[in-house]
């Protein structure tokens, strides 16, 4: 029986699609989230075999890969689309739902009426519904998947027609059983990917999150294919994804491929990097990455990563974060080791051009680094610190800096960074001659603290411990054992501990529904003058009263949170006089 081709599919003896080089994609703020706007909002270009689209839920990054795929799509640009809902109808064995009369999932239909929709779904949504069929149609994309799952688990694959509805049947030690109905999600997830890899009728490859349902291996394994592939035949692929393992970037050139949803816009990773200030930028990061291979998903997925230049600090680090805060903030605060801390400033600029809220933590002389003043200098806040705090003008770092290196060199220690450090260090406000140089120090310390970059003010990490020897010939166990016994990370510890605190946002949407349940009260009040409620009222008063408490006192009305609890007892007096600067809510009187 032929297979038919639904509308945009080509059949099998389709030539490869051309892989001339394809026009810049831009795209419009407007065009991702279907508003009326034209702002920019991301454009693609084709000079990397694969990019990578990351950031956190809801950023707008299957937006702008669906965006992508319909406007390439409208192009004449052959696309091959698999979204997150792909292996809807292959979910389980169990009975379809919606149904009268349920019947167990059989397989992909042969009808050609069924094959077409099942056709024209997987192209329109990025469904599932295509894999069987296309392997039916495409022996070659058959076999190749087939020896994936020979190499990777031992199982043989056949495809079967079962009564008019195509399967796959997986043979593992003698034992036979059907992948539809059978088998788990993500050997369905290996082999749907895989169809659509191998198939010769795309030009470029829109995958959302490869790692659906699949094993971290299985997910290098099929990113590894997708570069390959790529690579081979001059086409492109754009990636979604949540999952670390999947950004492996060894050199500054790679990181043009992973674009990073974050802040107002998205970025490519690098994007902006002033090479200027950061000398010799491409070896330096191919050398921290060579010695650090997970830096960047560490950094771009840690919900605020902590910069610090090697892996004792993140030893000493996170043991003083365990020490002073509970384990849920233990384990959302993550420090990344760059290699030195001459490379803090460059990973520090590159998180804040793409919107990351990242910190970092280094030593004292740090505050000399060219590189470090240019950074922290560019951060948000930090000129108008440096201008109230200094009266500096340029509002730079290192006008700030311009006493202390003057009496620096005075004392000859311009030319010795390491004694210049340790006499910085060194200074102390009770000493008259040194006063105004330490005042000057702790301002600027602070500034930068505010700024999200926190300097050991006695010099090192191991002087803010009290060693005497230098960090690396400290053994792990004994430097555990140290932090432990010391408090001088402590505060260190607390600053760069992350927890996400909804408080604010929380007090903030109560008080809207408190200010809803009062205008509800008024507007009552206005229709039946003479009547004052004790209760919420309108279509809502039955969960209102959940929430609040309502009592009429003096012409006016007292309404006192019940829920939540944390919120329990504040309240507010509200009445037509009252002016609107005064619908807050108060916390309870104190007993």
């Amino acid at each position: 029986m032929p297979i038919p081709v639904g509308p945009g599919e080509p059949s099998a003896k389709s030539s490869v699609p051309s892989t001339d080089d394809l026009p810049p994609l831009a795209l419009t703020r407007g065009m991702v989230f279907q508003a009326q706007t034209k702002d920019e909002w991301f454009t693609f270009s084709w000079d990397k075999p694969v990019q990578f689209l990351v950031g956190r839920n809801g950023t707008g990054k299957s937006k702008t890969a669906e965006t992508a795929c319909r406007l390439l799509r409208n192009q004449g640009v052959p696309i091959a689309y698999l979204s997150t809902d792909r292996l809807t109808g292959w979910m389980s064995r169990f009975p379809q739902l919606g149904e009268k009369n349920p019947a167990p999932i059989k397989g992909s239909p042969l009808t050609p009426g069924e094959q077409s929709k099942a056709l024209e779904d997987a192209r329109n949504y990025g469904l599932a519904t295509d894999a069987l069929i296309a392997m039916r149609n495409m022996p070659d994309v058959r076999i190749k998947v087939a020896s994936v799952l020979g190499a990777a688990f031992g199982r043989r694959f056949d495809l079967v027609d079962i009564s008019g509805f195509l399967d796959v049947q997986i043979t593992k030690d003698k034992v036979r059983y059907s992948l539809i109905r059978d088998e788990s999600h993500g050997l369905k997830e290996l082999i749907v990917f895989l169809s659509k890899l191998y198939r010769h009728d795309w030009r470029v490859i829109v995958v959302d999150e490869p790692e659906l349902h699949l094993h971290p291996s299985l997910t290098r394994l099929l990113i590894t294919e997708l570069q390959r592939e790529c690579e081979v035949s001059g086409r492109n692929g754009i990636v979604v994804t949540h999952e670390p393992r999947a950004l492996a970037p060894r050199s500054f050139d790679d990181l043009d491929a992973i674009i990073v949803f974050s802040g107002e816009k998205p970025k490519r990773l690098g994007e902006g990097l002033d090479t200027r200030l950061h000398h010799n930028h491409a070896r330096r990061i191919a050398e921290s990455l060579g010695q650090y291979p997970t830096l960047v998903s560490e950094l771009v997925f840690s919900p605020r990563p902590v910069l610090v230049e090697g892996p004792d600090d993140v030893i000493a680090l996170k043991e003083a974060v365990a020490k002073n805060m509970p384990a849920t903030v233990v384990a959302q605060t993550d420090f990344i080791p760059c290699g030195s801390s001459s490379l803090i400033p460059i990973w520090l600029d590159m998180a804040t051009l793409v919107g990351l809220d990242a910190r970092a933590v280094s030593d004292l002389d740090s505050i000399f680094d060219p590189s470090m003043q240019a950074t922290v200098d560019r951060r948000s806040g930090v000129q108008e610190d440096l201008r109230n705090s200094f009266l500096a003008d340029p509002a730079k770092t290192s006008e700030v800096l311009q006493p202390i290196r003057h009496e620096a060199k005075k004392r000859k220690l311009e030319s010795k960074p390491d004694v210049r450090a340790r006499w910085l260090a060194g200074l102390e406000v009770s000493c008259d001659d040194d006063r105004v140089y330490a005042l000057r120090r702790d301002a600027l310390l602070d500034v930068w603290r505010s700024a999200g970059v926190w300097l050991h003010k006695d010099g090192r990490l191991e002087d803010a411990l009290g060693l005497g020897t230098e960090i690396h010939n400290v053994r792990a166990k004994a430097l555990i054992k140290r932090v432990k016994e010391h408090s001088g990370l402590d505060a260190v510890a607390k600053w760069a501990s992350y927890q996400l605190d909804v408080s604010v946002s929380e007090f903030e949407t109560l008080c809207v529904e408190v200010e809803r349940i009062a205008q509800n009260l008024l507007r009552e009040h206005r229709v039946n003058p003479g009547v004052w409620a004790t209760a919420p009222v309108g279509p809502t008063s039955e969960t209102d009263s959940k929430l609040v408490q309502v009592e009429a006192i003096e012409g006016r009305y007292k309404i006192t949170v019940l829920k939540p609890l944390k919120w329990v007892g504040y309240w507010m007096h509200v009445g037509r006089e009252t002016p609107l600067n005064e619908w807050v809510l108060k916390p309870p009187p104190q007993v």
